[in-house]
């Protein structure tokens, strides 16, 4: 069902990477990170989704169908996993949606739900979040994607490799970047459909990785797309894309989940800020001469991609695969959230079905 985090500053639990990192997310390759696809009513988005766990994954709010201000929970959501390095592909369907209670709509802000699947399965792995940009070599963006939904193949992964580096026309294009770059990462790379299709368009790679210590970890996913000279990547001028970073909203996707999410840091003094119910600063963009698109690009552009009328193919199941032991040494670091009373983990008591 869907629902809101009312937060309340309480003691709460993240695990952190002290130093190390695993030997399961070798440079420069992904199959040592499960990876996901969301599906909507038997058709593939362009969404990213960050998996945090085997139970739980982060998405952009424009992703999700709403009623006026509710989650549209007739709506088949769905998420696919891949097999990365257990060889347990897997799909589920969504159970419960959470909005971020900042979001907005209008102006992309605080753009991100989280999803609960896979309620009566195992906790058997879980992904590492890159936490400090500043450690970060360089970022990885990936479009993942299904070859064919029905039968839950998935293509190899499209990928381009980028410096973490600042790009002038970010700040200038949208607003909400310039006055939250700490929260995002931009870059003016697009990417074509997936698989053949009889389209020109672009759309923005889903997630983006970052490279720390000669390996890759889920930093971020597409939020939004400002368009110069154009209404779609289908014809335009320019372009940037903008990727909210998941750092900061860690102890929100933890107040909902009541359960430990996990990060990394090189420096372990590090750790995410403290407030579930943090939010970035909302700025209105009231620029006509650019557009600002979100949610799912394959559909808002009419872009043809593998997709199924029954998505049923008997992966409902739990992974069943090998527990990720990640990191061979780990640190837990007591920090401030909401959703829990008196100081003990409590799941969310007011579940509210509003768009934020």
């Amino acid at each position: 069902m869907p629902r809101l985090c009312s937060a309340a500053a309480v003691g709460l639990w993240l695990a952190a990477a002290a130093r190390g990192y695993p030997a399961r997310q070798p440079a420069d390759d992904l199959s040592g990170v499960k990876a996901g696809v969301f599906v909507k009513d038997g058709n593939q988005t362009a969404c990213g989704l960050a998996l945090l766990d085997s139970r739980a994954a982060m998405l952009s709010a424009d992703c999700l169908d709403f009623n006026g201000r509710a989650v549209d929970m007739d709506t088949d959501y769905r998420v696919y996993i891949d097999s990365a390095y257990d060889g347990a592909p897997a799909q589920h369907a969504v159970d419960a949606v959470t909005v971020h209670p900042g979001y907005n709509p209008d102006t992309r802000a605080n753009n991100i739900a989280v999803l609960e699947f896979n309620g009566g399965g195992a906790l058997d792995w879980h992904n590492y979040n890159a936490l400090v940009p500043a450690e970060w070599d360089s970022l990885l963006y990936v479009q993942r994607y299904l070859a064919d939904v029905s039968t839950a193949a998935w293509g190899a992964p499209n990928s381009l490799v980028q410096s973490n580096r600042t790009d002038p026309a970010c700040a200038d294009l949208s607003p909400l970047y310039a006055a939250n770059a700490n929260n995002y990462v931009c870059t003016d790379a697009v990417i074509g459909p997936p698989l053949p299709a009889d389209s020109s368009c672009k759309v923005p790679y889903s997630l983006v990785y970052a490279r720390a210590k000669g390996a890759y970890y889920q930093a971020g996913i597409a939020s939004y797309a400002v368009i110069a000279g154009g209404t779609s990547l289908c014809s335009y001028a320019s372009a940037r894309s903008y990727f909210v970073l998941l750092a900061d909203y860690l102890p929100f996707a933890q107040s909902v989940l009541n359960r430990t999410v996990h990060y990394l840091a090189l420096d372990d003094t590090e750790q995410p800020q403290s407030a579930a119910n943090f939010t970035v600063k909302d700025v209105d963009d009231d620029d006509d001469s650019h557009a600002v698109l979100s949610g799912d690009f394959y559909a808002l552009q009419g872009i043809a991609v593998p997709s199924a009328s029954d998505s049923d193919s008997g992966l409902d199941s739990a992974d069943g695969g090998s527990a990720h032991d990640g990191l061979s040494r780990s640190a837990t670091i007591g920090v401030a959230v909401g959703c829990a009373v008196g100081g003990v983990l409590l799941a969310a008591a007011a579940f509210v079905s509003v768009r934020w």
